[in-house]
């Protein structure tokens, strides 16, 4: 592609997706060309904030006339599918926020519309992407934990303020296992390799969430316990609502034979505990960098100009999607279910 060339890039969902079109704008590669969003005045807002050119309140009518080289679906949930699946039958890259989708079978449209299209379909899982998670994965693949064999990780709520398609099962699919788990599952499960996942076991709480108000069908707290072949084990714990301290706890810890270490992914340290230590736990620190929706869309146009495959490819995205859905499976079964072989 001539290094002169910009791509032409749109934003469809613009509550979550204002963070792809400051990211686009700032791109020197590319060219935002159009949004849409279904709301009139926030699409107005920013339109004009960021001089975008075209705007759209309709999809379908923006694929048409836009000339996109590449969109990101940054819409609730139930949406990601049907847009996704429009975008790369109109021959365009897509850059689906996560989860792929609210159903497996949807995450299987997606991805065939992706192979028949032959065009480039990528997650938006950023963690893996950035120089924090290499620096993690180069501790463990050195063996400096030793054999890992149980992590855990936690992204916990006392109380959030969202838009109302989080908290309705319809548009969202869930809570905050589908919201904030499916970013740690992903993450963890890169971490340590990608080692198969054999059994789920899931526990969910809607106590708090039916008392907060009408119509939010979701849960509040979930519980997932992961076995993977080889014996290890991962256990995460999410939530939206808890009556805890005020503020967010985000730690991701990993125990193995020689020693520990936990962080929170968004960050800015490590603590490293091992016996080889002459003082432990020794505070390691993080690459300071950004690990928002930037990443996600930097890496997006890295790979469409480089013309390599994504890091959070279909493939990731719909392994982690039945993980999900064998959770939600599995909690209201109220015992540990089987993961089913992947029909990818």
């Amino acid at each position: 592609m001539p290094q002169s060339k910009k791509l032409r890039a749109g934003v469809i969902g613009l509550r979550m997706g204002r963070a792809h079109v400051q990211a686009y704008r700032q791109h020197p590669r590319i060219e935002l060309a159009a949004i849409c969003d279904v709301d009139p005045k926030r699409l107005e807002e920013v339109k004009s904030a960021y001089e975008v050119p075209l705007s759209f309140v309709d999809a379908g009518e923006m694929f048409r006339r836009a000339k996109l080289d590449l969109v990101s679906v940054c819409t609730p949930n139930a949406w990601h599918a049907p847009l996704t699946v429009a975008a790369l039958r109109a021959g365009i890259h897509t850059l689906c926020t996560k989860p792929m989708a609210t159903r497996c079978q949807d995450a299987r449209r997606m991805i065939r519309a992706a192979e028949r299209s032959r065009k480039t379909l990528m997650i938006g899982f950023q963690l893996p992407m950035t120089r924090m998670a290499s620096a993690i994965r180069k501790m463990i693949d050195s063996g400096r934990l030793g054999k890992v064999y149980f992590v855990h990780a936690v992204y916990l709520r006392n109380h959030c303020e969202l838009g109302p398609g989080f908290f309705s099962r319809k548009n969202a699919g869930g809570g905050p296992l589908i919201d904030l788990g499916v970013h740690l599952i992903d993450f963890t499960l890169w971490l340590l390799g990608d080692p198969r996942v054999t059994r789920v076991l899931g526990s969910t709480y809607d106590h708090l969430m039916r008392q907060s108000g009408e119509g939010r069908d979701v849960e509040d707290l979930a519980r997932t316990h992961l076995r993977l072949a080889g014996g290890a084990t991962l256990q995460i714990e999410v939530s939206f609502m808890m009556h805890r301290p005020p503020g967010e706890t985000r730690c991701v810890s990993l125990y193995g034979t020689e020693g520990s270490v936990s962080f929170d992914p968004w960050g800015t340290e490590a603590i490293y505990c091992s016996p080889r230590l002459k003082n432990s736990p020794k505070t390691i620190p993080l690459p300071q960098e950004s690990r928002g929706q930037d990443v996600s869309v930097n890496h997006f146009v890295k790979c469409l100009l480089k013309g390599k495959k994504p890091v959070a490819s279909p493939a990731r995205g719909y392994r982690v999607l039945q993980i999900l859905e064998t959770a939600y499976r599995s909690a209201r079964a109220e015992r540990e279910l089987p993961l089913p072989k992947s029909r990818v």
